[in-house]
């Protein structure tokens, strides 16, 4: 669903709607709309309440563990780089060894050459792209800012000078989704 924004007693309002029908279908219309004043203030209400210095520490407290196990796993993975750098070393000095005059044996010993080749490149790759994934790690001046966030959290969330746009990127950097669904309405 996108957002747009209207104006209501001198404040900004939002509407999520999914236009999908519209871009997808070329057909007029929405699928659906849903008003976010109270949407997003639940949202926000959930936000607060889940961002306590407690909550912060365990979380960091569990990426600490996280990195810890990435460690492990980085050191089976350089071990796999390893082992298949050394399978490709092997198999290129059989080649090397082989008669030429004896071609059946020498294609044989090429092909498996170039296999380790190809399992080597696919070793350090799938190294450096994990290596990558598993590079942010939090730094203690990092656990400061966030437990000093923690606290601090509700008092910017709830001042009326921090701008809806802010608010949104706030939450994009705590929540992965939002999912709604249709129900009864307790409060009717």
């Amino acid at each position: 669903m996108s957002v747009r924004y209207h104006s209501h007693r001198n404040q900004s309002v939002p509407t999520y709607w999914c236009g999908r029908r519209l871009l997808q279908r070329g057909e007029n219309g929405l699928c659906q709309t849903v008003h976010g004043g109270s949407l997003d203030a639940a949202i926000g209400d959930v936000v607060i309440e889940a961002m306590t210095p407690l909550a912060i520490e365990i979380a960091l407290t569990v990426r600490q563990e996280l990195a810890s196990r990435h460690e492990e796993a980085d050191r089976l993975r350089r071990h796999h780089v390893e082992r298949a750098r050394y399978e490709a070393d092997l198999a290129q000095r059989r080649f090397l060894k082989v008669d030429p005059d004896n071609r059946l044996v020498a294609d044989a010993l090429e092909a498996d050459w170039n296999g380790k080749l190809r399992a080597l490149a696919a070793a350090q790759e799938a190294y450096e792209k994990a290596t990558a994934a598993d590079a942010r790690v939090v730094t203690d001046a990092d656990r400061a800012e966030l437990m000093a966030l923690a606290t601090d959290f509700p008092r910017l969330w709830r001042d009326p000078r921090t701008q809806t746009k802010k608010k949104k990127r706030m939450l994009r950097l705590l929540i992965e989704d939002v999912t709604l669904t249709k129900g009864r309405c307790t409060s009717c």
